[in-house]
């Protein structure tokens, strides 16, 4: 178990402990992004006309084998310093995954867009990193949805565009406060378990020494019972 002895403050030891936290979360993340990569194939069959499937199959394929590729990643010791960078990775990932897929149906028209809602919902309940790091992660991720927009597409239907960025936009922000509110929440409460931690361990010393206070006095008991004993015979 490491201690505050190992880091030199208590902020780099909290910092490490999210480290291990996020790396542990990375890999379930991956797993559920394995797992509905997969399902979502039926959803696709059912929506997406015959000739889009083959190449939405495709897509899907690749994201899966990249997040593959970050999960078995996760357990090189060489890169447990870059744990955010790994989960950010796979988020964009994802995203890209699904934006490319809103292009090859209806662009900015198709309800695939939905997918990017669950990712930024999903980030902020998984994973326990900063701010920022949630922040650059939604940012990038926004982009590969509206970069192709503006740039492939030209928007007619403005109130459909403006709908469902009003949603993406709000995912994002509920998101980025649940991020920064679990954040400094973890924080609070690592703090009130180290001095926690602290109080006890410095209670156990005061108990050692009341302890051994204690032992002085009887030995001292008995030695002045001893003496007074020895001058009462000598008299």
């Amino acid at each position: 178990m490491f201690t505050i002895q190992n880091f030199g403050s208590l902020k780099s030891l909290f910092i490490f402990e999210m480290r291990e936290l996020i790396l542990k979360r990375v890999r379930v993340c991956s797993l559920i992004v394995i797992s509905l990569n997969s399902s979502f194939v039926i959803l696709d069959r059912l929506t997406c006309p015959s000739d889009t499937l083959g190449l939405l199959a495709a897509i899907r394929i690749v994201s899966t084998v990249i997040s593959i590729l970050i999960m078995a990643s996760s357990y090189l010791p060489a890169l447990r310093n870059i744990t955010t960078a790994i989960g950010i990775i796979l988020l964009v990932n994802v995203g890209c995954a699904i934006s490319v897929m809103t292009q090859v149906l209806q662009g900015y028209e198709s309800s695939y867009y939905a997918g990017l809602n669950l990712i930024f919902l999903g980030m902020g309940l998984m994973l326990p990193w900063k701010l920022s790091d949630a922040l650059l992660t939604g940012l990038l991720i926004y982009a590969s949805y509206l970069i192709p927009i503006f740039t492939l597409q030209k928007v007619t239907h403005w109130a459909v565009f403006i709908n469902n960025n009003l949603f993406l936009s709000s995912s994002l922000l509920i998101s980025l406060i649940a991020t920064y509110v679990g954040h400094q929440y973890r924080w609070r409460e690592f703090q009130r378990k180290f001095s926690l931690e602290k109080s006890n361990k410095d209670l156990a010393q005061a108990k050692k020494k009341l302890e051994a206070s204690y032992q002085k006095l009887e030995e001292l008991g008995l030695l002045k019972t001893q003496f007074f004993a020895n001058i009462s015979h000598e008299l």
